[in-house]
Formats: C-alpha cells, structure tokens, sequence
C-alpha cells in the first residue's frame, strides 16, 4: 500500500472515533431515559439533565477540538511527506543525471579519440536508455556511431538523432547529424572513377573530370532527405556556412552542379576563412563554366585570389588548388605567366593532377 493511502487511513479512522464518541454523548441520555425507562421524580431528573447537559456540552466541545487537531496534524504529517518525496525524487534525478554526465564525458573522450572508437559506442551502452528526457544522451551515442563508420553504423546513427528528435524537435545537432548519417549511409555505394595516369605536357586536351561521387537509382531519394534534414538544421540554428557547405555536396552528388556552386559560393563568403568552402567553390564554379574560361570572367569571380587563399591556407586542398590553378594558367591565356605554370606545376603532385583531370 502506498504511504500517502496509509495516511489518509489513519486521518479518517481517527475522525470516525470522535464521531462515534460524539454520537455517543449525545444520545446517553435517551439510552437511560427512554430504552431503560427509569422512574424518577421529576425534580430529580430535571437536576440530572441539566447537570448531564453540561457534561455533554464538555464532551461536545472536546471531541471538536481533538477534530481539529487530529485534522490539522495529518494534513502537516502529509505536507511533510509529500516534501521529503519530493526532494528524495529531486536528488535521485540528480544523482541519476550526475551519472548519465559522467558517461557522456568519458563517450565524448572516446568520439574524439581516432586510435579507439569503439570506447564511445560502449559508454554510451552503459549508461542504458530509460531516460526520454534527456535527448543529449541519444545526440551523442549518435555521433560516436556516426564517427565509428562501421556496416550499419549511420542506419544506428540515424535512430538514434530520430529519437534524440522526437525528444527535442528543435534540435539543430540532431537535424545535422541526421541528415549527415543519411548521406554517409549513400556515399559508399555511390561511383567514383579511378584516376588514370596523365602526360602534364598535354594539358590543353584536358578537362576537368567527372569523377565526383554520383548517387545512382533509389538512393537519390535518400539525398533528397539528408538535404531536408540538414535544411532543418539550418532553420534550428546550426552553423549556416558549414550547414550550406554539406548541402552543396549533396545537390552535386544528385547531379545539380549548379545549385551546389551557389551554396558553396555562400559557404565561402559568410567564411572566407575555411579552406573546404573556398576550395569547392573554385573547383565547381571551373567545372560549371569549363566552356567560358576567360580572362574577364575568371577575374570578376575571383577564382585564382580563391584559390592562391586555399594554397596557403590548408595542406590538405592545397595542392588540388595549385593544380587548377596550374590548369587554368595553361588554358587561359594571359591569365599566367611561364613562371607562374612552372609554380603551380611544382606545388602540386602527379597524383592529384591525375585524380582532377582526365581527357
């Protein structure tokens, strides 16, 4: 039985006593008089009714005051229960969510720890999933199934930023995330076109290879999602550059080059300071207008400052930006010098050059 029932039990069973000792005094004197009919003179019973009268009125105002203080008592013992539930509830929660804190920790160490992903995936396990409230706990798990990559891993990620969404709908991690897991889970079965190798020495035969990757059948749908999805994020307040960089790669994925060079074109100016928006913009932008290469039209765009930016910028992209850069020298004239072809030529390598252009 619960405690707040027993309490309620005892209240009420100590207002029925008072009242049947209430009832009682009230009717003593029927009792004697009547259902026992004693015979006494009058003057006698007249004494003995206004003494028992007084007795009674006694008795009457007694029990009335044990009413109110068996009353007031329970309902204080109740009030005082129903407080320390609650704060024992209040430090439960607390100690409960102090715990599920320490899990996210040591999961958020193991996310960031290329050398042992797995450590992420199994703190998050631990903790168990019986809290709906928390929806953190779901972003994060999430994003270490995200990061581990494995068979299934995004199909596990995308559950969990649903769930961590049908908690907080307003989530602009979860919206990311999931719209990031729905593209990965494509990606790899998407075509790409192994580079072949090329002579540098004709580069006026070359073009810019198609070998971006190319989501096939019903797996364009799925894009079509992850551009919703990371669309949401956007409207829930994740980062637009970074936001607007992603959905450029998907649109290009399903075919839509010029809808992708829009949206890198904003990443790149709301940050000219990241070397992927800068890097995808002039590579697109060469690849949508690969027929008009001119001089005028490369410089109002400012392609090659882009590009020069990226070169110095990032290890990474630098040397796919010095090989358009070399590739652009060569094909536009008077867009470079000897010097500046030579340059270029040497900040790239063999590899990249064969991986950008084909024939």
């Amino acid at each position: 039985m619960k405690e707040y029932l027993k309490y309620f039990i005892q209240i009420l069973g100590g207002f029925v006593l008072i009242a049947v000792i209430f009832l009682l005094t009230r009717s003593v004197d029927v009792f004697f008089f009547k259902f026992l009919s004693i015979s006494t003179p009058s003057v006698i019973i007249s004494d003995y009714v206004t003494g028992f009268n007084g007795y009674r009125d006694f008795i009457t105002v007694t029990t009335g005051l044990l009413a109110i203080i068996i009353g007031a008592t329970g309902i204080g013992a109740y009030l005082s229960y129903k407080k320390i539930k609650g704060e024992e509830s209040r430090l439960t929660k607390l100690r409960t969510k102090f715990e599920i804190l320490l899990k996210i920790e040591e999961g958020r160490v193991g996310s960031d720890s290329e050398s042992d992903p797995e450590s992420a995936v199994r703190a998050y396990r631990e903790t168990g999933m019986d809290f709906d409230d928390y929806h953190v706990l779901y972003l994060l798990r999430g994003e270490a199934f995200y990061k581990r990559g494995k068979d299934g891993d995004y199909t596990l990620a995308e559950r969990d930023y649903k769930k961590a969404l049908d908690i907080v709908g307003t989530s602009a991690k979860a919206w990311f995330g999931l719209g990031q897991a729905k593209f990965r889970s494509v990606l790899g079965r998407m075509e790409y076109r192994e580079p072949v190798e090329l002579d540098v020495s004709d580069v006026a035969r070359f073009k810019i290879s198609n070998n971006h990757f190319s989501a096939q059948g019903n797996d364009i749908e799925r894009v079509e999602e992850a551009i919703r999805y990371t669309e949401n994020a956007i409207s829930c307040g994740y980062d637009r550059p970074t936001a607007l960089f992603e959905v450029g790669k998907m649109y290009e994925s399903i075919g839509k080059p010029e809808t992708s060079l829009a949206l890198y074109k904003d990443a790149y100016y709301l940050n000219t300071n990241n070397s992927a928006n800068g890097f995808y913009y002039a590579f697109t932008w060469i690849k949508v207008n690969v027929n008009n290469l001119s001089l005028n039209v490369i410089n109002e765009n400012g392609i090659v400052r882009v590009l020069k930016q990226v070169g110095m910028m990032n290890l990474f992209h630098s040397k796919a930006a010095y090989a358009l850069l070399w590739f652009l020298y060569c094909v536009v004239p008077g867009l470079g010098s000897d010097a500046d072809k030579r340059n270029a030529l040497a900040a790239t390598n063999q590899y990249v050059v064969n991986d950008i252009f084909e024939l």
